[in-house]
């Protein structure tokens, strides 16, 4: 796991967290751990959004870790089409769950 602190990132980026239940944060949380972090990365946004991934970049791993880990309740996908095979950052930015807490400046 990278903490936020030791990766740039460029000016306008931001911090975020989503709004859900400390309940569903723990299912999110061990999901990802124990599925999706350490996979390789996949350079194709997309196609990212696979139930089982062999590959996984930021967004997929995130997309993926709240929709399959929550069965399918958090779709963190802003235009909310679960089916569609790609997820980017800034559907997940401009998601209806997520909160921006900070702007880098």
């Amino acid at each position: 796991i990278v903490k936020r602190t030791s990766v740039k990132v460029s000016k306008g980026a931001v911090l975020q967290h989503v709004r859900i239940g400390p309940g569903w944060r723990k299912v999110v949380v061990r999901m990802a751990r124990a599925d999706l972090v350490g996979l390789p990365y996949n350079s194709n946004f997309t196609d990212n959004k696979q139930e089982y991934p062999t590959k996984v970049n930021c967004s997929g791993l995130v997309w993926n870790a709240y929709y399959y880990g929550t069965g399918h309740q958090i779709n963190l996908d802003s235009n909310h089409i679960s089916y569609a095979p790609g997820v980017y950052p800034y559907d997940i930015k401009f998601s209806k769950y997520t909160h921006t807490y900070r702007t880098v400046t």
